[in-house]
């Protein structure tokens, strides 16, 4: 998958992969911006969501932060330069790349560990 290869290059890594197989009339609780398969990845690998990070190029993506407590990076690849420009207020912060929400999950994480809040 070429998101592994780009995350590769940074030496990142993906712990595990979950999707939702069901078609948006099917009314499950893992369609995103619902939160079933972020509960179910917090349970199987012990993750805090509240510490957790979003990111995505749809509003269901930034839904699904708020829906369960993380910070939402939109991107402006895909479908992102679109959410963009509807004004979605569900964000917490707008990039251009994941290489850019990275540096921006780098910059949270080093401002939480020296003390820093955000405002």
């Amino acid at each position: 998958m070429r998101l592994y290869a780009l995350l590769g290059e940074s030496c990142a890594t993906i712990d595990a992969a979950y999707f939702c197989p069901h078609a948006p009339r099917e009314g499950c609780d893992c369609r995103k911006p619902l939160p079933g398969l972020a509960l179910r990845a917090a349970k199987d690998l012990d993750i805090e969501l509240s510490r957790s990070f979003v990111i995505g190029d749809k509003r269901s993506d930034m839904g699904l932060a708020r829906a369960i407590g993380a910070k939402g990076i939109l991107v402006r690849t895909g479908y992102g330069r679109q959410t963009e420009m509807e004004g979605d207020p569900l964000r917490d912060v707008v990039v251009d790349d994941i290489e850019a929400a990275a540096e921006v999950i780098c910059r949270w994480i080093e401002e939480e560990e020296n003390g820093v809040r955000d405002g």
